[in-house]
C-alpha cells in the first residue's frame, strides 16, 4: 500500500490525509490506515498533554504544586457507546466526555465518511469540493 507512508509533515496534515484515504480505500487496506490514523491522534494527544504542561507549568511559581482531584469516585461512563470504562484507559472527546479512544476514532470517521457521501451526492449541483476530514480541524486547536 504505496499511499500510507509517513512523510515528514505536520500532524494536522497527516490526520487529514489518512482520513481521506480511509474513505477512498478499499476494505483490504482499512486496518493499516486505521492504525496509522490512530498512531498520528495519540501522537497528537501527546503533543497537545505536552504544551499545556508546559503552558501551566510556566504559570505557576516554582514553589507551587499542582494536584489533580478526582471529581467522581463511581464509573465512568463511554459517552459515545455507554460501557463503563476505566480513567486510565479512557480519553475525551471535543466535548470534554470520556471516550473509548476506539469509540471515539469510529466516530469521527463515521463523520467522514458521511461527509464524503453527501459531498458525492450535492456534487454534481454545487461543482465545488471542500477538503476531506473538515471535521477534524479540532485536532488543530
Amino acid at each position: 500500500m504505496a499511499g500510507l507512508a509517513v512523510r515528514a509533515q505536520r500532524l494536522e496534515d497527516l490526520v487529514r490525509e489518512l482520513c481521506a484515504q480511509a474513505v477512498t480505500a478499499p476494505e483490504s487496506d482499512l486496518d493499516a490506515i486505521f492504525s496509522a490514523l490512530q498512531f498520528a491522534l495519540r501522537e497528537h494527544n501527546k503533543r497537545l498533554r505536552e504544551l499545556a504542561a508546559t503552558k501551566l507549568a510556566a504559570g505557576w511559581p516554582s514553589h507551587a504544586r499542582i494536584v489533580a482531584v478526582p471529581t467522581s469516585q463511581g464509573p465512568v461512563e463511554c459517552d459515545i457507546c455507554g460501557s463503563l470504562l476505566s480513567l486510565e484507559d479512557s480519553k475525551v472527546n471535543e466535548d470534554g466526555q470520556p471516550v473509548h479512544e476506539e469509540c471515539y476514532v469510529a466516530t469521527l470517521t463515521s463523520r467522514s465518511v458521511k461527509q464524503e457521501l453527501s459531498r458525492d451526492s450535492s456534487e454534481s449541483t454545487s461543482g465545488s469540493r471542500p477538503k476531506p476530514c473538515d471535521s477534524m480541524q479540532v485536532l488543530a486547536s
